[in-house]
């Protein structure tokens, strides 16, 4: 029986998550076991991890420690600052500070690292985080991989001393891939492409859960879900609300999703005056439904990694306006199954407008949608080869 340990940071609803969760459930647990490590044993995909793999959190000698590799997490107002506090004491003390990992080094001594070798350890929280330090430079394992999520690599500063760490590093798109190896070229031999894993089965599925009947009742209906946060573009698709509205295209446009951005979100809807014309629903744990339901799916990302919304958009064979940047051209081919455009408010309130006045187009990519052939599992190949 091989042993394999993941780690990640916890089981936001995001597309890492999701990916991983679906990799699990690609495993055959006949031949190996699995333990997964979070910084955080928390979060709203917790329940959908496998019942064979065994769920622990990095422990740390005091739990302080985690609050100074994350982000601070008081029971109140009072702990919260206490805590900010002692980590900025910690941090004037031993001269490190976040953005350059530092602070990584500084506190892997208090990680009580658990007395085992694996065939193979995983880092699958890939976004310059603490869990991919641990991983690097504590877990003992025959091998060890890790992953980067992100065709934008800023945040790998923090953790670019541990790569040479890892015997293979799994990009999820090809942009990915080309953009880690600009900054990092000396990982070429080591570095492959592995996209995220996707059940359509589950999504399709997902989607006849329920039946929406409470919103989305309007006939031109929008939508975008993700993360609020500004890689996802959210203040690019109020303004292209705005324009629409301006050359009165009727519609309602609905966001799914919660994010540090949402308060200068609404911010910007009421500025707008555009209360009536967006739709804040929140977090959704089965969006699916959503999506089926809508007239387009629209998503102006700034950057993705290989996203997996679009993934689960083509599954559910919504017609896709999204931004032209090439994570997502790996997926769209422009007017073949969805449509590719400027990341620009004009851009995209035109060929929104475009596509709500023409259904003909719209059922064109439908037809193709259903055509569309989603497999990915042979990547799980690629993991396989490492035990």
């Amino acid at each position: 029986m091989k042993k394999i340990a993941i780690l990640n940071y916890y089981m936001a609803c995001g597309g890492t998550e999701k990916a991983m969760i679906a990799l699990l459930n690609s495993l055959d647990y006949s031949k190996i076991q699995v333990t997964l490590y979070l910084l955080f044993k928390e979060g709203p995909l917790l329940n959908d991890i496998p019942k064979q793999v065994d769920v622990q959190e990095i422990k740390f000698k005091k739990n302080k420690y985690r609050n100074y590799v994350s982000g601070i997490r008081g029971a109140n107002i009072i702990q919260t600052s206490c805590l900010k506090l002692e980590r900025k004491i910690f941090k004037i003390l031993n001269q490190v500070n976040y953005e350059d990992g530092t602070i990584f080094e500084a506190v892997l001594d208090q990680v009580i690292v658990p007395d085992i070798e694996f065939d193979l350890v995983c880092d699958f929280s890939g976004y310059g985080l603490f869990p991919t330090v641990v991983a690097a430079k504590l877990f003992r394992a025959k091998r060890k991989c890790t992953w980067i999520h992100g065709e934008k690599c800023s945040w790998l500063k923090r953790t670019e001393r541990s790569l040479d760490y890892f015997d293979r590093i799994f990009c999820v798109s090809i942009s990915a891939r080309k953009n880690f190896l600009k900054l990092y070229p000396q990982f070429q031999e080591k570095t492959e492409v592995f996209y995220n894993l996707i059940n359509v089965s589950e999504i399709r599925d997902g989607a006849e859960a329920f039946v929406v009947s409470d919103v989305m009742e309007e006939d031109n209906v929008l939508l975008t879900v993700g993360r609020i946060v500004e890689e996802k573009g959210y203040d690019i698709a109020v303004k292209t609300a705005l324009k629409l509205k301006e050359k009165k295209i009727p519609f309602t446009w609905y966001f799914i999703g919660d994010g540090n951005k949402k308060e200068e979100l609404q911010s910007l809807i009421n500025k707008f005056n555009l209360q009536k014309d967006i739709i804040l629903l929140g977090r959704k744990d089965n969006p699916y439904p959503y999506m089926k339901k809508c007239t387009l799916y629209v998503q102006p990302s700034r950057n993705e990694g290989y996203p997996v919304v679009i993934v689960e958009a083509r599954a559910l064979g919504c017609v896709i306006v999204a931004s032209d940047i090439p994570s997502i051209g790996e997926q769209i081919i422009d007017g073949v199954n969805g449509y590719l455009v400027q990341l620009d408010e004009k851009a995209f309130a035109n060929k929104i407008e475009e596509l709500l006045r023409d259904e003909e187009k719209r059922e064109k990519v439908k037809k193709e949608l259903q055509n569309e052939k989603i497999d990915y599992s042979d990547n799980i190949k690629k993991l396989y080869n490492l035990l």
